[in-house]
Formats: structure tokens, sequence, C-alpha cells
């Protein structure tokens, strides 16, 4: 069954919504009590808990009542479901509030990077036409076609460019038949393939190890984690361990037969096995390596305003030499 509102997709929204849930779960609540006290603590998510509260009253259970009112992802159910089965639902709602707390820091970081020279650029953009509008070069309607016209032709090319992918390979631009091209240039192309194989290896981990703390057997987690890769051609690659691990074998044997699994990463794994500490061991290396990677994610965000600055620079290089103005260019 689809959710009948969309899905919530802020990280911040999520990550407050099941810390809360955490405490009041603590604290011995109902969940329909506990769904009350939200909503009158989340005005942007009224519609969602109304109708959370409203499956909950029709006798629906937490699991199906969150992702029917779009509260719940596909794979925070699975993780859900696991912690309403077990009766360990404070532990599950934990982990899902990290989870989301830890993907709405790294989202706000970058936009703190990216905020100031986003705003030049935008303030380069009205200025630059500026003085031929004082002068009567140009109308007040060519000026506002100069700054504005340019700067929602620049927000629509970066839209663009950051929706492209996910249009051609689930979105409205599917039917082109580029997905599987798409898929295996992430795998191909260098520096981009090692960039997204370690991010992609890393969340699938993560995802294992709360399914795994939730209570989810193994042979059940390793395949709903391999589900949440987002590169099925990537994700295939992963079928052979999850044939091992219904066959009977370790998860450290069955990750070997990935060869993209680092050695470092099987070696904790087969640590947390024999400790009897999976999850938590699984856990502790993902969150160090989420470090590195969100390290790795500002190095870059430090350098998109240097290119913002070049692109400024070059246009009024430009523009001095040549006089247009900056539509025309």
């Amino acid at each position: 069954m689809k959710p009948t509102l969309p899905s919530i997709n802020s990280s911040q929204l999520k990550a407050d919504l099941y810390l809360q849930l955490s405490r009041m779960e603590e604290a011995g609540l109902t969940p329909q009590h506990a769904v009350e006290v939200l909503d009158s603590h989340h005005n942007k998510t009224t519609k969602h808990l109304k109708l959370f509260q409203q499956y909950l009253k029709a006798g629906k259970s937490i699991t199906e009542s969150g992702f029917n009112a779009g509260i719940f992802s596909t794979f925070d159910k699975e993780i859900i479901h696991a912690g309403e089965t077990s009766g360990n639902m404070e532990n599950v709602y934990k982990q899902l509030a990290k989870l989301y707390a830890n993907k709405a820091i790294n989202i706000k970081q970058i936009k703190t990077k990216l905020s100031l020279p986003v705003l030049i650029l935008t303030l380069f953009i009205f200025i630059q036409p500026l003085p031929a509008l004082i002068v009567n070069t140009i109308s007040a309607s060519e000026y506002l076609w100069a700054s504005i016209g340019t700067l929602l032709r620049i927000a629509l090319l970066f839209y663009i460019i950051l929706n492209l992918v996910s249009w051609l390979t689930r979105g409205p631009l599917k039917f082109l038949g580029l997905a599987k091209s798409i898929y295996q240039l992430q795998l191909l192309l260098p520096w981009i393939s090692k960039w997204f194989l370690t991010r992609q290896i890393n969340n699938f981990l993560t995802y294992l190890s709360l399914m795994l703390s939730a209570g989810i057997a193994i042979s059940e987690a390793l395949p709903k984690a391999i589900n949440t890769i987002n590169n099925p051609l990537f994700g295939s690659k992963f079928n052979p361990a999850a044939s091992a691990i219904n066959k009977g074998s370790s998860l450290t044997e069955s990750l070997r037969l990935v060869p993209e699994m680092d050695e470092k990463i099987i070696q904790q794994i087969k640590i947390g096995e024999e400790s009897g500490k999976l999850a938590e061991t699984i856990q502790h290396f993902t969150n160090i390596k989420r470090n590195e990677l969100i390290a790795q994610d500002n190095f870059l965000a430090e350098w998109i305003p240097r290119i913002i600055y070049f692109l400024i620079v070059s246009i009024v290089a430009y523009s001095i030499v040549t006089g247009p103005t900056l539509s025309s260019i």
C-alpha cells in the first residue's frame, strides 16, 4: 500500500520526530498519546500526524499507521516493524533519530559553506547591469531581464544538474532508456566511481547495522540492506553474498564475495561476529567512515565557492574587454 500523503523528505524534521518519539516511548506514553503530543508541537507535519492518529485509532499498527501517513519511509518501516515486533521501539527511534540528525548536519554544513558565494553571485548579477540602467542605456525591463532573468537561468541550470541523474534513472526521463548507461558511468568514471562506491558501501552498512540492532535476522536484513543501494548494477554484485548467507555462511565469508568490499571492513565485521556484537561493531565503523566522508564533502564544498568567485572574476574581465551585459554572455 502506498502512503496517503507524500513522505516527509526533511532529514531535520524526521530527526526531531524520531527523537521525541523515543523520549515519549521512554516515558511510557501510548503511541496514540505520543502522536497527539507531537501534533501540538509540529505545525509543518500537522496533516501527516493527524492522519497518523486516525490510523492508530482505527486499530492499525504503529508501522502501518506511520507509513501510510507518509511519516515513515519504506526503509524506516522495516526497522520500526522489527522494533514493534521485538518491543524495542525506544532504541529503534533513537537509532533513526541519530541517522537523520547526521544527514541533516551534513546538509546544513554544506549549505552554510555555499551561502556566502551564492549571495555574492546574486549581488553581482544585480549590480553588473546597474550602471547601464543609471545612464539610461537599458530600460528597467531590460535591467530586470539582465538580472532576474540571468539569476533564474543559473538557478534552473543548477536545479537540472542536481536532479538530472535521478530523472534519467528513476524519474520522468526514465523512458529515454539511459538509466543503465548512467549506472555504468557511476561505476567506471575515475574519481567519481570511488566517491560513489565508498558512500554506497557505507550507507549499505549503516542500514544493515540498524536492521540488526532492531532484531532483524541477518538472512533477512542483508537483502533489504542491499536494496538500499541506489545503483542496481552495483547492488547486483552483492547477490552472491545474499546467496551465501542463505546457505549458512557467516557475514564475513559472504561479503568477501563482493570485490568492492575493502578488507579493513571485512576484518571489522569478523571482529563483530566473533565478539557477538556485530551491529555495534558495524555502527562504530560506519560512524568513523561517515566522519571521513563528511570531511571530504566539506572539502568539495570549499572548492565550489572558489569556482563561483573565479566565474565572477572571469565575467568581470570579459565585460571590461567586450562591454556586454551579463545576460548576453
